[in-house]
């Protein structure tokens, strides 16, 4: 543990290095990539920069906030997905040749309830779907399988039954995509069995 502890400072100090001598804030947008505005618009718009200034960065997460509508569902979701759709949109203009070669996940930490509460909005489930965007990504189609929405086809507790792990979407992205040996698997989701590629990414 001592000796990769020690190698924390000189890799900190290598990235500032890296940052400091091609710096992703100069980076320009495209003239054709429209943002939304608020703070979806912006985290967009640097990872956008961040992935064009070609500095070895692997991997960026970004958070959405304002999804988890208890009230008024009708009137809060429309929205939030018209600014989500303007910003992949946009991010995807503005990559221009980087998008050749990225894969974009959305998902939720939490999935919603099917029935509707008594405050006009969904409460939080289980089940939930994840979207796979990207030059890299065999596109146009849902995989997985769809359990349906009548009684005896939902979970025991009601919610829209689970029928991909997560796991098994990101998995098949660090191995495909990001070149992770299969073997390594079990050190980034521990006790976790896949049971095949979904087929997500092209060859």
């Amino acid at each position: 543990h001592g000796e990769r502890l020690e190698t924390v400072p000189r890799s900190i100090f290598s990235a500032l290095d890296l940052f400091a001598s091609n710096p992703p804030d100069q980076i320009p947008r495209d003239p054709g990539a429209s943002y939304p505005r608020g703070a979806l618009g912006e985290r967009l718009r640097q990872a956008a920069q961040y992935l064009k200034a070609d500095i070895g960065i692997e991997a960026i997460t970004l958070n959405s906030d304002g999804w988890d509508h208890h009230v008024n569902e009708n009137s809060a979701l429309p929205p939030l997905l018209s600014a989500l759709a303007q910003g992949l949109t946009a991010l995807r203009t503005d990559l221009a040749e980087h998008w050749s070669r990225s894969v974009l996940v959305l998902m939720s930490e939490f999935g919603r309830t099917v029935g509707e509460n008594a405050s006009g909005g969904t409460d939080h489930g289980r089940a939930n779907m994840m979207m796979v965007l990207g030059g890299a990504v065999n596109g146009g189609r849902v995989y997985g399988h769809w359990p349906g929405l009548a009684s005896p086809q939902l979970d025991p507790t009601g919610d829209l039954a689970i029928t991909t792990d997560y796991r098994t979407v990101l998995a098949e992205i660090l191995v495909r995509h990001m070149g992770m040996a299969h073997a390594d698997l079990p050190r980034v989701f521990p006790g976790y069995s896949s049971p095949g590629e979904l087929g997500l990414l092209a060859a």
